[in-house]
């Protein structure tokens, strides 16, 4: 099993969004946190829509990095 040390998970924090990080961390860890990665991608929206879009991008690329490093 990918982080579990001595029969308790793994949650690893980043503060960048990049997929290959998310990915590298996802190796080793049971979970990618990127809490202050989706409230940027909020933050920097035009609007509501945008937000939407932009929370919905990132966390797809992320989903997509963590799952293609465990296959």
């Amino acid at each position: 099993e990918h982080g579990h040390h001595h029969g308790e998970a793994l949650a690893v924090f980043i503060q960048e969004h990049a997929a290959e990080q998310a990915a590298t961390i996802g190796r080793f860890s049971d979970a990618v946190v990127v809490g202050s990665a989706l409230v940027d991608c909020i933050e920097h929206a035009s609007s509501g829509d945008d937000a939407v879009t932009r929370v919905h991008g990132l966390v797809k690329e992320l989903a997509e990095s963590v799952r293609g490093c465990r296959h």
